[in-house]
């Protein structure tokens, strides 16, 4: 006498669901709430362009320059808003020195990794930040 074997109670189920399981917890790891951003980021293996992300009383967000001599203290991004529809960061961004600002946008791609997009008219610069991860008082860097 032959019984039926479906699917859902075949091998085949059991690894579809474990699959299903584990790309959709490891979504879960990778998404980080708008207040991720705020902290000290460094640009790409520069060590000496660094920006410091903080959050505005408008509840927007801003990066001002801290570690580099000629521009510490100016405002690079500004405005910058969580667009939750388009999982980023948008707002202006002003290079140092220079008269203009240009559109910008923000997206994290890692837990401590972020990368900048900036457009003006057919100019488009891209950039990869990287968090700095400062050790605690007292401890000694290896």
């Amino acid at each position: 006498m032959r019984t039926e074997h479906t699917f859902w109670k075949s091998r085949h189920c059991v690894c579809a669901w474990a699959l299903g399981a584990t790309l959709y917890l490891g979504t879960l790891a990778w998404a980080q709430k708008p207040e991720t951003i705020v902290g000290k980021w460094q640009i790409g293996d520069d060590k000496q362009k660094q920006i410091e992300v903080t959050r505005t009383s408008e509840n927007l967000y801003e990066g001002k320059a801290i570690n580099d001599d000629k521009s510490a203290g100016a405002v690079l991004f500004k405005n910058m808003k969580f667009n939750a529809s388009k999982n980023r960061f948008e707002g202006s961004l002003k290079p140092p020195g220079a008269p203009f600002t240009v559109n910008a946008t923000l997206r994290f791609d890692g837990v401590n990794r972020m990368r900048a997009v900036g457009k003006k008219l057919f100019v488009t610069k891209r950039f990869v930040f990287y968090r700095i991860i400062e050790a605690p008082a007292g401890a000694s860097p290896r």
